[in-house]
């Protein structure tokens, strides 16, 4: 009897497979002991000269201790902090690549340019303005979180700034949501740009949620590591997201 074809079939793709995650593990070794380990270094001279200010870095080593995946979520008033957050990982993920954070850059801003060919592996690139294609990677990140891999995403959609509707964390302890000022808006209080929808599907399964908030002026940065969560089933997840991002602010602690 002749050998049926199709037989063939899967284990060709599981050897496609296995040959892709090979590759991949020395890319983002490769990633991890370039870019990472020098990258910390220089974080390091920030924070030893006040530039860099991290705070509740615990709450991140306490997640990293435990072998399952987790989604960091930042907010994004300047470009330093996409660099700054996951070098903060160092060293977990020196000896396991699959430790490596994974972000969400723009595709054609921060993807697709030759510069960033060798951050490539350690990213899942979203195609703004594509709803398709934003629900595509939006499956992949959710997949790569029941792999057990760790995620940093800035939810805002953008830079803080550039939002058309904001919503503010009062000292009454109550959150308001207005359009942008004429002025632009004060990144200085307790203000987030209102989070892009799809975002929630990543939170549902369990998983735990991270929040970050960030400062940025001129020259310095501030990371403060709120408290883990993980959103309870039938809440309004988006909006229980930006509450959680809002009051990790440090001006109410």
């Amino acid at each position: 009897m002749g050998q049926n074809p199709g037989a063939a079939h899967p284990e060709k793709t599981r050897r496609r497979k296995k040959k892709v995650s090979i590759r991949l593990r020395f890319k983002l070794l490769a990633l991890a002991w370039s870019v990472g380990l020098f990258g910390r270094l220089i974080v390091l001279v920030f924070q030893a000269t006040g530039l860099v200010r991290v705070e509740g870095q615990r709450h991140l080593r306490g997640l990293l201790s435990q072998n399952k995946g987790f989604l960091v979520m930042h907010r994004h008033p300047s470009m330093r902090e996409t660099v700054i957050i996951p070098l903060l990982f160092f060293p977990s993920f020196l000896w396991n690549p699959w430790r490596v954070p994974l972000s969400a850059p723009d595709e054609r801003n921060y993807y697709r340019p030759w510069w960033c060919a060798f951050l490539r592996p350690a990213a899942i690139p979203v195609p703004r303005g594509n709803r398709d294609g934003e629900i595509r990677a939006l499956r992949k990140m959710h997949r790569a979180l029941k792999e057990g891999r760790r995620l940093v995403l800035a939810p805002e959609g953008g830079r803080t700034f550039k939002g058309e509707e904001f919503k503010y964390l009062l000292s009454s302890g109550d959150t308001r949501v207005l359009p942008a000022p004429d002025g632009g808006v004060d990144l200085s209080l307790a203000v987030i740009r209102r989070f892009k929808g799809g975002v929630q599907i990543l939170c549902n399964n369990g998983t735990p949620i991270l929040p970050v908030w960030v400062d940025s002026t001129r020259w310095r940065t501030r990371i403060v590591f709120g408290k883990p969560e993980v959103i309870p089933q039938g809440e309004n997840t988006l909006e229980a997201l930006e509450d959680m991002l809002l009051r990790t602010a440090p001006r109410l602690h």
